[in-house]
C-alpha cells in the first residue's frame, strides 16, 4: 500500500514538473497590424490596430485594440517603442500594456528620442507653430525649449546628433552646437521637372560621419562630415524619374539605389554595385524583388527557399526565427491587393495563413 502510495505521488510530481516546464518555456509574441475596414464614418474610412497572438509559433488569437476614422494610422509608417508604444506617422501613441491610446498628435512625427523617453512632433497650425514633445512616462506634452536640430527638415544621422539638408545641388550639415557646414554645392537630384525640388540632391547617411549622394545620376560618391568627397560607382544609363533615383536601406541594412530603368545593390566598401535581387529583412531572412505578380515572390530563410506567392515586399516584419508578409493577389496597378497574413515559424517549419483581411501595413513584433 504504501508502495503504491509512494508511485502515485512520484508521478504526480512528474506531471506536474512537466506541466510546469511546459508553461514555462511557452513562447508568446503578438503581430501588430493595421487594418482597413470596409465601412465608412463620414467621408474617412476606418482602420484599426489589431494585435494577432502567437503561442511557440501558432497562431491563438485575434484582438481589436483600437478602430478609428479620426487617427489615421493607415497613412504613413508606424513604429514600436520600448516593445510597449504604438506611434503614429502623426505622433499619436497607443500604450500596449494598459491598450490605451494616451496621446492624439496635433502635427506630423519628427522622431522619437528613446533615451529621454520623448516623442517629437512639428505641429502647423492656424493657432499654434513649434516643435511639441510628449514624455512617454509623465504624459507631459510641451512645446520644446531648445529643439536644435529637431526644427531641421533634413535628414538625421543614425545618432541623431546631426542633420543634414539637401537644397538646389548642395547639402548642408546642421550641429548640435547650432553651427552648420556646406559639405558641398555639386550634387545634382537629378530628378524630372515634375518635381519641384528635382535639383536637391538624395543622400542616405551611411553611418555617423557619411553621407551617400551622387553627383549626377549614376555617378554615386561618399561625402564624410567635413565635405570629403570619395567616388564610390558609376553605373550607366540611369534613367530618372520623379525626384531623381533614391537610395534605400532595408531593414537588414542593405542600401540599394532605385531608378526608373532598375534598383541596384551598392556595396560601398568594395566600390560595387549589382542588381537588387534580394530584399533582406534580417535574422536570415528576405524576399525575392521584382518577380512576376502572377508567380508570386520567393521568401527565403538562410538563403533556402520556403514558400512563394504575391506578396508585398515591401511590408514584413520579422523576429527570431520568425517572418510574416503581406500576401494576396495580383492586383493592378498597385501590385497586391491584400487578402490576409502569412506567418512562417522556425518552430512550426509552416506557413500559417491569416484572414481574409484588408491589411493596410505591419506594424511589428512584440513579447506578450
Amino acid at each position: 500500500m504504501r508502495l503504491l502510495k509512494r508511485v502515485m505521488i512520484f508521478i504526480f510530481l512528474q506531471y506536474f514538473v512537466f506541466f510546469i516546464s511546459s508553461s514555462a518555456i511557452d513562447h508568446k509574441t503578438s503581430l501588430i497590424i493595421v487594418q482597413l475596414n470596409p465601412d465608412f464614418d463620414g467621408v474617412a474610412r476606418k482602420n484599426s490596430l489589431v494585435r494577432l497572438h502567437f503561442v511557440n509559433g501558432k497562431f491563438t488569437k485575434q484582438e481589436n485594440l483600437l478602430t478609428t476614422s479620426e487617427l489615421r494610422f493607415d497613412i504613413g509608417a508606424n513604429q514600436i517603442v520600448d516593445g510597449r508604444y504604438i506611434v503614429s506617422h502623426w505622433g499619436d501613441v497607443f500604450d500596449l500594456k494598459t491598450q490605451n491610446l494616451i496621446h492624439k498628435g496635433e502635427g506630423e512625427l519628427v522622431g522619437v528620442d528613446e533615451q529621454l523617453k520623448m516623442v517629437i512632433t512639428r505641429v502647423e497650425r492656424n493657432t499654434k507653430q513649434d516643435i511639441y514633445t510628449y514624455n512617454l512616462e509623465t504624459g507631459k506634452y510641451e512645446p520644446m525649449k531648445e529643439p536644435g536640430n529637431w526644427a531641421h527638415l533634413g535628414q538625421r544621422s543614425p545618432s541623431g546628433q546631426l542633420d543634414a539638408t539637401g537644397f538646389f545641388m548642395s547639402i548642408t550639415l546642421y550641429k548640435p552646437d547650432g553651427t552648420s557646414l556646406l559639405l558641398g554645392s555639386n550634387f545634382d537630384g537629378g530628378g524630372t521637372p515634375y518635381c519641384n525640388s528635382f535639383m536637391s540632391p538624395r543622400f542616405h547617411w551611411v553611418d555617423d560621419e557619411h553621407i551617400l549622394t551622387q553627383r549626377k545620376n549614376g555617378e554615386l560618391v561618399l561625402v564624410d562630415i567635413k565635405g570629403k568627397v570619395v567616388p564610390i560607382v558609376t553605373i550607366p544609363n540611369v534613367e530618372s524619374y520623379g525626384c531623381g533615383p533614391e537610395f534605400i536601406q532595408d531593414a537588414g541594412g542593405q542600401v540599394h539605389y532605385k531608378a526608373n530603368n532598375g534598383d541596384w545593390l551598392i556595396d560601398i566598401s568594395k566600390h560595387h554595385y549589382e542588381n537588387y535581387v534580394w530584399q533582406n529583412w534580417g535574422i536570415g531572412f528576405d524576399i525575392e524583388v521584382g518577380a512576376d505578380w502572377t508567380e508570386g515572390h520567393a521568401v527565403r530563410k538562410n538563403g533556402l527557399v520556403i514558400g512563394k506567392w504575391p506578396a508585398d515586399i515591401y511590408d514584413a516584419a520579422t523576429q527570431p526565427g520568425t517572418i510574416a508578409v503581406v500576401y494576396g493577389k495580383p492586383g493592378s496597378p498597385h501590385g497586391v491587393v491584400s487578402e490576409g497574413i502569412k506567418v512562417w515559424s522556425e518552430e512550426t517549419k509552416e506557413w500559417t495563413s491569416i484572414g481574409p483581411m484588408w491589411v493596410s501595413s505591419i506594424v511589428g513584433w512584440v513579447e506578450d
